[in-house]
């Protein structure tokens, strides 16, 4: 009789969540209004910003010479400098850390601009990739005369230890666990190649792509997502899913989904590549990115955000933008000697009319 009750609860309390899931989007879908963005700040600099991010309490531009740190009101926090052309710079939420290949030190400071440490590499590091909490190096170097690039994981006491070794130019990867997914590419008689690899212990999974190359890739529910310049792939131990689709522009792969931009339309999949759902783009668009549970894509002077939303909008920029960043309730744009910052207001329908 007992074990019965628990059962009975455990059903209960099963359908309970699933009322509440269901519920809770229908309520939150059906509260949606149309809105607009209109500007809150503008932050402006005397030089070309080749890059910025939006922190929970600050903004920072980055114009190949300095990190400036300024607050929402757009007032100036800090500046940084840096050896200018021989600096990477890497933004990874509320962290800021650029790699001084002069110096071979990998340099991080908080969003405020304190630095909080500092980590001495080695060899010649290609590019660096924040993944959880730890650091990874891409490395290109000569070994016995022989041209090879690798991925070395880096520890915060500058510790190394290789993850992966190839002849070939690695195109990217990603890392959850024990699993590697890596994509590099090979030219030879054939043209070009990318091979894609499942790396797990000593389990591992290759799968040839003839003249494709990997544009973004991430590991989801345990499938290896890989999207290239024609197709769509769901990679699982040794099979393989894949969708193929004309003119593709941009991805965003998320933990969950995976959103691509291609011709004038953004298709959303899960992880096993089944369609959820399918939006025609109103503006010429070049980027997609995810955004306070919604999807947005911009092209060279329109953003259009909340895709198959109610709160769909359009925007047109009086000139030309580089970029576009969302956090909080704050949408940043960078244009070439400015970042904008927007925020977010609801159409009241009738004032409107």
């Amino acid at each position: 009789m007992k074990k019965k009750k628990i059962i009975l609860f455990a059903i209960g309390l099963l359908v309970g969540v699933l009322i509440y899931i269901f519920l809770g989007g229908f309520v939150r879908d059906s509260l949606q209004k149309p809105v607009k963005i209109v500007p809150a700040t503008s932050i402006w600099q005397d030089s070309d910003i080749k890059d910025f991010h939006i922190n929970h309490s600050t903004v920072v531009t980055w114009d190949d010479l300095l990190l400036n740190f300024y607050d929402f009101s757009g007032n100036e926090i800090k500046d940084v400098g840096s050896n200018g052309y021989d600096t990477n710079i890497y933004f990874s939420d509320d962290e800021v850390y650029f790699l001084d290949k002069q110096l071979n030190t990998l340099f991080l400071y908080n969003s405020f601009g304190e630095l909080q440490d500092k980590i001495s590499v080695t060899g010649n590091i290609f590019n660096v990739k924040k993944i959880g909490r730890d650091f990874y190096l891409h490395k290109k170097e000569t070994k016995a005369s022989v041209p090879v690039e690798s991925i070395v994981k880096l520890s915060r006491d500058g510790k190394e230890e290789q993850v992966y070794e190839t002849v070939n130019y690695i195109l990217n990867f990603d890392i959850d666990g024990s699993k590697l997914l890596v994509a590099d590419i090979s030219t030879g008689n054939y043209g070009y190649k990318t091979t894609v690899k499942i790396i797990d212990g000593s389990r591992e999974y290759p799968f040839e792509l003839n003249n494709e190359v990997a544009i973004k890739l991430k590991i989801v529910d345990g499938k290896g997502i890989v999207l290239t310049n024609k197709k769509l792939y769901s990679l699982n131990g040794d099979k393989k899913n894949e969708v193929e689709l004309m003119l593709i522009k941009d991805g965003y792969i998320g933990d969950k989904e995976i959103a691509i931009l291609y011709n004038d339309t953004l298709a959303v999949y899960n992880s096993n590549l089944k369609l959820k759902g399918e939006y025609d783009i109103p503006i010429n668009s070049t980027s997609v990115f995810n955004y306070d549970n919604g999807y947005f894509v911009y092209g060279p002077t329109d953003l259009c955000g909340y895709i198959g939303q109610k709160r769909e909008f359009v925007h047109k920029f009086d000139a030309m933008i580089s970029g576009v960043k969302g956090k909080g309730k704050i949408l940043g744009v960078l244009y070439k000697e400015r970042v904008e910052l927007y925020k977010f207001e609801t159409i009241d329908s009738e004032v409107e009319q």
